[in-house]
């Protein structure tokens, strides 16, 4: 059942990304140009990895050589930032979650016309109903799938996060996610607020400055992602932000919160870690306090083959069927089996918003 509009899915796409990615890159210099890390030492019964991703269903994001798929099917179990399994539930039960969303579509606090519009009821024509059921599940490319209309020829079939989760319950691994959904949401929120000091403007100004007459920044970023460049990408985080809190924010606080997830999960067997890229390098960064925890920390390179092609497809080929349970709709008016628990979202309008996934699939 859908109600929402292209406001609600670009609503959605604007907190859900937020929550994440932004820019995908972070801090400080690596010495070897490598997106996958093998951890091992001080203690740890097993080597574990960590891989840096682009959280977005681009071509480029998925040049996964043999080393990551080896490096995946070893392992014990997998870790994301978020865990896609929960989004929906965190989503429907986080109140700065939802209070954003009511905000953008004018229903949260504050704002105009409040008590005009409180006590309204819109009964659907006919022509409303046509358009619920012709729309465009936006809400839903972005948890599955990411696919964008202008650029779906150089797309793959979801985003590289999403594929692994999808790979680590294909093969039976249990998936963890590392973050709270309300917590990461709010330093995302909190990153992406903060205007800067004059001194931080000025700095900003400066960086940009070189980039000026050269290819658009996110071309760039790409190139540097693509080459597994930690130090590239470090250098354009910076020139993209303003805030010197951004950093803190957006990498710093969360990579603490992302290593006190992965670091038990660690000694109790080999772990699989997907995170943006961004929180890989750098003094805050998640590889140097893995080595200042006195673990060895290690580049694997890995080379984009056409023998990992035919395993990447493999995977995308497997289908793990879902247990489906008989649900009613929240007034008894239909049922339905569903792969998952729904949930209602605050989408808008009068109707409502009732939505299922099955993200092992897709």
């Amino acid at each position: 059942m859908k109600t929402n509009n292209s406001v609600v899915g670009a609503t959605f796409a604007v907190a859900l990304l937020l929550v994440a990615s932004h820019s995908t890159f972070g801090q400080g210099t690596e010495n070897q140009n490598a997106l996958l890390w093998r951890i091992s030492g001080n203690g740890l019964p097993k080597a574990s990895y960590v891989y840096g991703t682009m959280h977005v269903s681009k071509k480029l994001a998925f040049h996964l050589g043999d080393p990551f798929f080896d490096a995946l099917e070893q392992s014990d179990a997998v870790a994301l930032e978020l865990d896609p399994a929960q989004w929906l539930k965190d989503m429907g039960t986080s109140k700065l979650f939802t209070m954003g969303v009511l905000e953008s579509l004018g229903r949260g606090p504050g704002v105009r016309g409040f008590y005009d519009n409180a006590f309204n009821t819109d009964f659907p024509k006919r022509e409303a109903l046509l358009g619920v059921l012709a729309e465009e599940p936006y809400m839903i490319d972005d948890l599955l799938y990411r696919i964008t209309d202008q650029s779906g020829n150089s797309e793959e079939l979801t985003y590289l996060d999403l594929f692994i989760f999808q790979a680590g319950r294909k093969l039976g691994k249990p998936v963890h996610g590392l973050e709270r959904f309300d917590s990461s949401l709010e330093l995302v929120m909190l990153a992406n607020t903060e205007e800067g000091t004059k001194a931080d403007r000025e700095r900003h100004r400066k960086r940009m400055a070189k980039y000026n007459d050269g290819p658009p920044l996110h071309e760039l970023l790409e190139t540097a992602y693509r080459n597994g460049d930690l130090a590239r990408l470090d250098s354009l985080f910076d020139a993209e932000n303003v805030s010197s809190s951004s950093r803190k924010y957006m990498l710093d606080m969360r990579n603490d919160t992302m290593l006190n997830g992965m670091l038990p999960l660690m000694r109790n067997g080999s772990l699989f870690t997907a995170v943006g890229a961004a929180h890989l390098p750098g003094e805050g960064g998640i590889l140097a306090k893995l080595r200042a925890m006195g673990y060895t920390v290690e580049a694997v390179p890995s080379a984009f083959t056409t023998a990992s092609i035919q395993r990447r497809h493999r995977y995308e080929e497997m289908y793990k069927p879902p247990v489906l349970t008989k649900v009613s709709g929240p007034d008894g008016d239909f049922s339905m089996d569903v792969p998952s628990q729904y949930y209602e979202l605050p989408w808008g309008g009068n109707g409502r918003t009732l939505i299922s996934t099955d993200p092992t699939n897709g």
